[in-house]
């Protein structure tokens, strides 16, 4: 039989051993908790900029400066489009009017600078620029018995790559069911050479997409199987 005083120390070291302290974790304060999350949001958006090319800030090129808005201010530009000769049958296609232009470049625009803008820097000075491309409209009135316009068709054309100072080689515009217009007839007919979305440049390099243009180049883009 076991003694008592044996079951006094058997309880006792049972007592002690129920008694010994638990191992205390220590809970994370709100303020680390905060700080924590923000330092990861901050890496991941840092992170999502330079992958994407936004940060950090670069010297982007000058975007192309287009004219406008109205044909007047593209010629006052110093554009010049002349006909050669007259509108004459497509030998190919009898239902298509033919007029022949030439574009000379004596364009002076002031051009955007490149790289990040100064502020307080004056505004920069018009000079001679390429003329990089110039859409055409070549548009046909028939005129009635009253002396008014009546709208015939329209023929549309672009031209590029023109220097400064220099004249484009000759080049055709074509415009589809324009009527009967035939040669002795022409006092008939009027049409009227209309220049739009003109670009000028130094150098017609195409501009580079921004960030939100190239995610959405990347968006576009078939996948491969």
């Amino acid at each position: 039989m076991q003694s008592a005083t044996g079951q006094s120390k058997g309880a006792g070291t049972a007592k002690k051993a129920d008694q010994a302290e638990p191992i205390v974790k220590k809970k994370l304060s709100r303020l680390t908790i905060v700080l924590a999350l923000l330092i990861t949001a901050g890496t991941l958006g840092i992170l999502g900029l330079v992958l994407f090319g936004i940060w950090p800030p670069k010297e982007s090129p000058r975007e192309p400066s287009f004219i406008g808005p109205t044909p007047q201010a593209i010629l006052a530009a110093g554009l010049k489009v002349e006909a050669v000769g007259q509108p004459v049958r497509d030998p190919n296609d009898n239902t298509q009017l033919i007029l022949t232009v030439t574009v000379s470049n004596n364009l002076n625009i002031a051009l955007p600078r490149e790289g990040i803008p100064i502020p307080g820097a004056p505004p920069p000075s018009a000079g001679p620029v390429k003329l990089c491309s110039v859409d055409l409209k070549v548009v046909y009135y028939k005129i009635n018995e009253q002396g008014q316009r009546e709208l015939a068709g329209v023929g549309y054309g672009s031209v590029a790559n023109v220097e400064y100072g220099q004249k484009s080689a000759p080049y055709p515009i074509y415009a589809a069911e324009i009527g009967d217009w035939q040669p002795g007839n022409e006092n008939k007919y009027k049409y009227e050479i209309v220049p739009d979305h003109l670009w000028a440049d130094n150098d017609c390099r195409e501009p580079e997409p921004t960030p939100a243009a190239r995610i959405e180049q990347i968006a576009l883009r078939p996948s491969t199987p």
